[in-house]
This record gives C-alpha cells, structure tokens and sequence, in this order.
C-alpha cells in the first residue's frame, strides 16, 4: 500500500467518526498541524485499541487459568484462582490503613489520594 492509498484510507476513516459537517475542527492551528490530525488521529486509535487487546490476553484472569489447565492441575485449584487473587489484592490496604489508623486527622490522605 502506497503513502497515497493510506493517507486517503485515514482521512476516510477520520471522516467517517468525527462528523466533520463542513465545520473546521482544527481553526486554532496551522493548515499544515491540520492536516496532519486524521494521521494522528487513527494511529492514536489504533495504538490504543491494540494496547487494550495486549492488556486483556496478559490479564492474570485469563493466563492463570489456562497456565493451571496447562499443567494439569486439578479444577479444585481453578476455582480457587479468584477468592485468592482478590484477597491478596486487599493485603495493601490492610497495610495502609494500619499506618493510617494512627492519625487522628486522616483528611490529608484523602486528599493526597
């Protein structure tokens, strides 16, 4: 695919989710940044639809599971996968909140956040 090709194929794809209606989305910046938006725009979308998809097939929600199916461990340890993975991820805040629990005034970690 040429630069020709892939460069109509953006702006077509751009037209087609941002609605244009003839009005110029872009006026408060130069001719040149502007037509350089439906690129940036696609390979923004792009970027992100397939870093979602990356996040998803490494999620532990899945690999855990088939890593133990994998080995051949028994289905007991597969449903055990979750009450584990949740209570462990509490650990942190049973940490936190004991350090927390000292102060008297515990507005300021609401706060900080």
């Amino acid at each position: 695919m040429d630069a020709a090709n892939n460069r109509t194929l953006t702006f077509q794809i751009f037209d087609l989710v941002s609605a244009d209606d003839d009005a110029r989305l872009c006026r408060d910046i130069p001719e040149a940044q502007c037509n350089e938006q439906p690129r940036s725009f696609v390979l923004q979308t792009l970027s992100q639809a397939l870093s979602k998809i990356g996040d998803s097939l490494a999620d532990a929600k899945i690999v855990l599971p088939w890593l133990l199916g994998a080995v051949g461990a028994p289905m007991f340890f597969v449903g055990l996968l979750v009450p584990i993975r949740e209570s462990l991820a509490l650990i942190p805040q049973i940490l936190v909140g004991g350090y927390i629990r000292h102060f008297a005034v515990r507005k300021w970690f609401w706060v900080i956040g």
